[in-house]
């Protein structure tokens, strides 16, 4: 077995030498580092609450403890500070119209510590190079042309029509309908079909797809989460599904439906020539 060996340096210094000077080098850096962004920062001339100035558990506490409210407390800094205000140690919130010009002119990275929080650094919305992400959109964009939207339209009018002898049945029946859950059932039946060209059928459901919608509302409010913890995600993907499942119960749902998508992809990928019609009339984004 062989035996561990530090540096000649360090092993003059007894264990108890080297963990003290761990301890007191990790305590400088926690008195200093406040300050540091407080007076030192490049962005230290702009005004803000000193605690998200600080620290970024500032805006942890309001997204996922208060459950998303940070953009009433951003709303309440500018009031108190202005147009420019500091929400967190790396960041700027601005309201005000003049500056749009300025600054959606540039192209811009993203950054990458919100980019973490999906953990699909591949993927375009996770990209934080703005040159990297213009040519990976550039691939899909012209599949949201106006011109091929319009080819889309016997689509949607499919869609449309469905939805609308479902509010006849509510009109005849005298029972009211939920509309946010219909427009969300319509929308993701008109992407599917287009994306994968089976569509999900949510408007065919009888909860029309609430299941799913769930999930990713789940999801959504977990990304606070994700943004200070980046690790959680490729954790659990390399965990077995059982296991996953057995610490977030909630997974299921979504589990289901990226079975649902390999399952979809699979088929597109392998048609190649010899696809269907209906995918000729409007071909998906793969």
């Amino acid at each position: 077995m062989t035996a561990f060996v530090l540096p000649h340096q360090l092993s003059t210094y007894s264990t108890s030498q080297i963990a003290t000077f761990l301890g007191l080098s990790w305590l400088l850096y926690l008195i200093f580092l406040p300050i540091y962004r407080l007076y030192l920062s490049p962005l230290a001339k702009f005004p803000g609450r000193k605690l998200a100035i600080i620290t970024p558990w500032y805006e942890f506490y309001y997204e996922y403890v208060k459950r998303g409210v940070y953009t009433w407390e951003i709303e309440d800094m500018h009031k108190k500070y202005g147009p420019i205000v500091r929400i967190s140690p790396r960041e700027l919130h601005i309201d005000d119209p003049d500056s749009y010009d300025e600054l959606f002119t540039q192209r811009l990275d993203k950054d990458p510590w919100v980019c973490g929080q999906f953990g699909q650094t591949n993927s375009s919305q996770s990209t934080a190079s703005a040159d990297l992400h213009r040519s990976r959109r550039a691939a899909i964009s012209p599949f949201f042309s106006l011109a091929k939207v319009t080819q889309l339209q016997s689509v949607v009018t499919d869609k449309i029509e469905k939805l609308c002898r479902l509010l006849r049945d509510h009109q005849r029946e005298g029972t009211p309908a939920n509309m946010y859950n219909y427009y969300r059932g319509f929308t993701t039946d008109v992407i599917t079909e287009y994306a994968f060209l089976a569509s999900w059928n949510f408007l065919d459901r009888p909860d029309t797809g609430q299941k799913w919608f769930a999930t990713v509302e789940s999801g959504a409010e977990a990304t606070a989460l994700l943004r200070h913890f980046p690790w959680i995600t490729p954790v659990m993907d390399r965990l077995p599904d059982w296991l996953a499942l057995t610490l977030v119960p909630d997974l299921k749902a979504q589990y289901e439906t990226e079975e649902l998508l390999k399952r979809d992809l699979k088929i597109i990928m392998e048609a190649g020539r010899d696809a269907p019609e209906a995918e000729k009339q409007h071909p998906t984004i793969f």
